[in-house]
């Protein structure tokens, strides 16, 4: 009994683990975290890890920002992904070259700040 109530115990401390995960920012598995492949990512996100992504980047595929979780905005980039969205570098991963930059929305027009590699 005591075995079983240890098992159960530890698969909730596990399942609390799991979502207490950040979903999007610079370590988020869902938008913006590093990645070396789609599974290191959220599973409806995948792995970017061209040049243009130094580290890799987990990212959404989006079609307006209404199909991006909180904190990340829709851009055209890569045919339409969410990026996290920022006021700032310091809210990048700046140490890996991405910065706060203007990037074109996809859905509504215009644009959007979110964070991108600064080539």
């Amino acid at each position: 009994m005591l075995r079983n109530f240890r098992m159960a115990f530890s698969f909730l401390v596990a399942l609390t683990a799991l979502g207490c995960a950040n979903e999007v920012g610079n370590d988020g598995d869902r938008v913006g975290g590093a990645c070396v492949v789609s599974g290191e990512c959220y599973i409806d996100s995948r792995c970017l890890t061209t040049t243009e992504w130094p580290g890799g980047y987990c990212a959404q595929s989006c079609d307006s920002d209404e199909g991006c979780p909180d904190g990340s905005v829709c851009t055209e980039e890569e045919g339409g992904i969410c990026v996290v969205s920022c006021a700032g570098d310091t809210e990048c991963r700046s140490e890996e070259g991405y910065t706060c930059m203007e990037l074109e929305a996809r859905g509504a027009g215009g644009t959007v700040m979110g964070c991108a590699f600064a080539e």
